[in-house]
């Protein structure tokens, strides 16, 4: 997929692997690619991009990106856990575009402020 610095070096909530060190890296502008490409319909092929899309339509936890954009369609997906709030995503403004959040060791409520923020400006 061309990820230099994406790595998935444990499945999500292995504990036994956390507490040996080895967590999950992604970049936000690895990911950006990515969903462009999506987005493109380019990523491996259309069919796979289509349902890639249709996973991320079905995001239920909608109080980041999507927060302030009720009538918008999003694909996104987000990530939680102590001290960490990511949402990435495709916007469909009048003008799409893709943006990425991720954080590390932050105020989870006020970054994901920040998020739903910079969202809603982003797509005025």
């Amino acid at each position: 997929m061309g990820l230099k610095d994406t790595k998935l070096k444990r499945l999500l909530f292995d504990r036994q692997a956390k507490q040996r060190g080895l967590e999950n890296l992604f970049t936000p502008k690895e990911i950006g690619i990515l969903l462009e490409q999506i987005y493109n319909r380019t990523f491996v092929n259309e069919k796979v991009s289509d349902d890639i899309l249709d996973i991320l339509y079905q995001q239920q936890i909608n109080h980041k990106i999507p927060s302030k954009l009720p009538n918008m369609v999003i694909a996104h997906k987000t990530g939680e856990d102590d001290g960490i709030t990511h949402d990435v995503g495709i916007v469909y403004a009048d003008e799409p575009f893709v943006v990425c959040f991720a954080s590390n060791e932050t105020n989870v409520a006020e970054f994901e402020q920040l998020i739903r923020e910079i969202s809603y400006e982003l797509a005025k």
